[in-house]
């Protein structure tokens, strides 16, 4: 057994021996009460009982009953509202910095100058929020508290906080070369921010991070531009071996390096096919969907791809690689710059076609949201990206002009992501019972904890419920496309999609590559990010690095896309076909 507490101070801490007995402890009494706790100490004295209860049944050699109640213990704190307790609940904090706010002003509103101070110093130890400047200097609700005595030595806080967590010291104008300090400013900021915030860290990759940023260090203390420092902080995020961690965005002076042709590609089967001409001018050159793409400014494709494009733009995923390296990024470079493709008709004639990078003014871009009938009461709605705050109202205003429908077919196969929000809008309206998403997870630091022994946990984020509309419901089968280029937010919504039952994902697997990302400003006008939170299927399964398969595949062939034909969704139309016979 466990020493009591008199024998547990080891240097001013807990000694490891009691720091485990106490996790023991609190994973285990949990089970023992049948009523929800209601503060933290109650959970304590239910977990304390739960533990004397097992030692007793095991000195009585109860093994059963001693594991009956360490499991029921376990099953209890994994789940709210134990685990909540346990583990902190980020909503709960969102709303009691909110509830603190409108007590400290209502209370200053009032002439209650020691009860606004204290709720505000509260809130304040508490972290705060970042808009809560702007709040209180801006906002007529927050007007009395602004205007007391206490109001300055608040916003010097509230200032240093949002320079610290949020707005950047380190952020600077752009210039063609960054003097050293930015540079080493720069590279520090992405490492502190992958070291305590990546949730990844020490789950992939084979990166030490540490020795990355050593590395880094010296290299960019070298004399260098400003486009070859961006490169190097690309290539530092790029070891962490994850697709939502990485430089987002360039400078805009930078971007010329990053200039493409409006053209769509596909590998399959070692084979590079055109599958998108998005440009008229372009289709005017004689490039058309079907082409196979031989050759790359003398190269071949897969050659051109390994020797010329940047390697730390590459993806985790083979089908990632083959719809987006092959799709779009083998044709970038400096604007103005004009490679020379070779391409190949399925009849075997081959044409050379000189290509310019950048400048394509007639280029197309895919709508958000696009909606058409495909068959007698089948309908087709394509989702291209879930980035337009106004996806959920194009998406209702798109199903009005279908009418009344038997079936529907939703595409996501090129949304690369942006908010959930707009999908769960969508499937909510084909649920018959709420949907509670539980598999949530992100980083955490905890300064005691590490002087303790502790390691950095993951700790789960608070449950996420989808309901059902509670003014649209339908009922007829909806199927959800889905494939190499379904990214990010659409990930997560077409986990959804399957988990609730809501549809039926068809086509092939997703990118592999979701959860929520921290912006980092970087010197000199970019943004790099770095992912903080992962979400999984509520069984476990994580797709994070793998991708989501699809319910019901449909592989895409290489004959198929030299013929220009859109296999899943010809596959799709077939099975929405079926179905609906089946349900005549």
């Amino acid at each position: 057994m466990v020493a009591g507490p008199s024998a547990t101070r080891e240097g001013g801490r807990p000694s490891r021996a009691v720091l485990a007995a106490t996790a023991v402890a609190v994973l285990i009494a949990a089970a023992c009460s049948n009523q929800p706790p209601v503060v933290g100490l109650t959970l304590a004295t239910d977990l304390e009982a739960a533990t004397r209860s097992a030692r007793e049944h095991l000195a009585a050699h109860d093994t059963v009953g001693a594991l009956r109640i360490l499991t029921a213990a376990s099953e209890r704190t994994a789940r709210s509202p134990g685990r909540d307790l346990i583990h902190g609940h980020i909503g709960a904090l969102e709303s009691e910095a909110t509830l603190l706010g409108d007590l400290a002003a209502l209370r200053a509103s009032t002439g209650d100058t020691a009860g606004a101070r204290g709720a505000f110093d509260r809130l304040l130890f508490g972290g705060g929020y970042y808009q809560l400047l702007d709040s209180l200097e801006q906002s007529p609700f927050y007007g009395a508290l602004n205007a007391s005595a206490d109001a300055p030595r608040w916003r010097h806080a509230l200032r240093e906080l949002r320079r610290t967590w949020r707005d950047s010291a380190f952020v600077s104008p752009y210039r063609d070369t960054l003097p050293l300090e930015e540079r080493v400013v720069g590279v520090a900021l992405v490492w502190a921010e992958a070291r305590y915030s990546f949730v990844g860290l020490g789950l992939q990759g084979e990166a030490n991070w540490d020795s990355v940023f050593t590395a880094t260090i010296a290299r960019v203390t070298r004399p260098m531009d400003t486009w070859e420092y961006y490169q190097e902080v690309e290539r530092m995020l790029f070891t962490l071996d994850d697709d939502h961690s990485d430089v987002m965005q360039l400078p805009p002076p930078l971007r010329r390096h990053r200039a493409g042709v409006p053209l769509d590609a596909r590998r399959v089967d070692g084979h590079v096919i055109v599958t998108r001409v998005r440009s008229p001018s372009l289709a005017a050159l004689g490039v058309r969907v079907g082409q196979e793409v031989v050759a790359i400014d003398g190269l071949p494709a897969e050659r051109h791809v390994a020797e010329r494009v940047p390697p730390q733009l590459g993806v985790a995923t083979p089908q990632a690689r083959d719809a987006n390296t092959y799709g779009w990024q083998l044709w970038l470079g400096d604007s103005g710059t004009v490679l020379r493709a070779r391409l190949r008709d399925a009849d075997g004639v081959e044409q050379e076609v000189a290509l310019r990078r950048g400048g394509w003014t007639d280029a197309t871009r895919d709508p958000a949201v696009e909606a058409r009938l495909l068959d007698q009461g089948i309908g087709y709605l394509a989702l291209n990206s879930f980035g337009d705050p106004r996806t959920s109202a194009l998406i209702d205003s798109a199903m009005a002009t279908l009418g009344e429908l038997h079936g529907l077919i939703v595409d996501t196969r090129r949304n690369s992501g942006g908010s959930q929000d707009a999908g769960w809008h969508l499937l909510s309206q084909f649920l018959t019972a709420p949907y509670t998403q539980v598999e949530q997870y992100s980083s955490a630091y905890l300064g005691i904890w590490r002087a303790w022994g502790g390691l950095a946990p993951r700790v789960p984020l608070p449950e996420r419920i989808v309901r059902p509309d509670s003014v649209v419901h339908r009922s007829y089968p909806l199927l959800w496309l889905i494939g190499p280029r379904t990214a990010s937010a659409a990930e997560g919504v077409a986990a959804l999609a399957e988990q609730t039952g809501a549809a039926t994902t068809v086509g092939e697997t997703t990118f592999g590559s979701t959860g929520q990302p921290i912006l980092v400003p970087l010197p000199g006008g970019g943004m790099a990010r770095v992912r903080v939170e992962e979400e999984r299927f509520n069984d476990g399964r994580v797709y994070t690095h793998r991708g989501i398969t699809p319910q019901i595949p449909i592989p895409v062939s290489l004959a198929g896309l030299r013929e220009g034909r859109d296999e899943v969704l010809e596959g799709a139309l077939a099975l929405m076909r079926q179905k609906l016979a089946g349900h005549r």
